[in-house]
């Protein structure tokens, strides 16, 4: 895969996504080997792809300390970042998966030869014969296999409420759909409110609980006839849903419209519309 610019690719993305300096929980490093060969050997080999990846990641946080571009300074990230690695060895199960996977014409036959041997040297011979009979094997099933995978896990720094509720009134699309809907729980402002809600449908127009809430405020100000234009968008996005149901009746109750196509039954006086206040802002 190295005779390839995809690796270089993939590490530049790695090193773009570390630079975005978001808290690193964790770096998790795992090594293997195809599983050709003596499996003494193989181990090792597995055991010095994962020291050099990890190296590498070494080098990465120190080259992006020195730059003054860089978000992200950690000078010895060797005893500042949680590094989990470990060497696993000859990949059979990659192995398995491959051959399956493959298009190659016997490769029930190979899954067999392989399943049939427990003796792992055993294997690992059945394995040599393959690559002489079998081109693919040793061109395209064992390469891939020789690797080292690095993860990087992440947690986002979280914006604070004043930071959410100016982006959702003059940046939406910096933010999430879910940022915007709690950002307008934290204004009693109604016009702060809709423009929130307006910002959500121009910039999530497929998310039903936005049209929902401005609809919710529309009705409270006595505009009917917009608050049912957006619950009908709403059930168009999410058919039969029991809150959009509900208000849909309440607006024909109140406006004295048949609403014998809707399951429910008004039985409240003066019924409210129902207003989606609970957001996961981890979505």
């Amino acid at each position: 895969m190295n005779k390839t610019n995809l690796v270089e690719k993939k590490l530049k993305e790695l090193t773009a996504f570390i630079n975005k300096g978001y808290k690193i929980r964790e770096i998790a490093i795992n090594a293997w080997a195809s599983p050709e060969g003596d499996v003494s050997y193989n181990q090792n080999l597995s055991e010095a792809r994962k020291k050099t990846a990890t190296t590498y990641m070494y080098d990465v946080f120190k080259k992006l300390a020195k730059d003054k571009k860089s978000r992200v300074k950690i000078a010895h990230p060797e005893t500042a970042i949680n590094f989990v690695t470990a060497a696993h060895g000859e990949d059979w199960d990659g192995f398995m998966k491959s051959v399956q996977a493959s298009s190659i014409k016997d490769k029930n036959r190979i899954a067999n030869i392989v399943n049939s041997q427990s003796d792992l040297n055993a294997r690992e011979r059945e394995i040599r014969k393959m690559t002489v009979v079998y081109k693919e094997v040793e061109e395209k099933i064992l390469p891939p296999l020789r690797r080292a995978e690095i993860s990087v896990y992440c947690q986002k720094a979280q914006k604070t409420d004043e930071e959410l509720q100016r982006l959702s009134l003059n940046n939406p699309d910096s933010v999430t759909v879910e940022e915007i809907l709690y950002s307008a729980t934290l204004t009693k402002d109604t016009t702060d409110k809709m423009k929130m809600y307006k910002n959500a449908i121009a910039t999530y127009p497929n998310d039903w609980r936005a049209y929902n809430n401005a609809a919710y405020y529309d009705f409270k100000q006595s505009n009917t006839k917009e608050a049912n234009a957006y619950l009908e968008k709403a059930n168009s996005l999410n058919p039969n849903n029991a809150t959009i149901l509900y208000n849909l009746g309440v607006l024909a109750s109140r406006n004295k419209i048949s609403i014998s196509r809707l399951p429910i039954l008004i039985k409240h006086r003066k019924p409210e519309l129902m207003l989606i206040t609970n957001w996961d802002l981890s979505a």
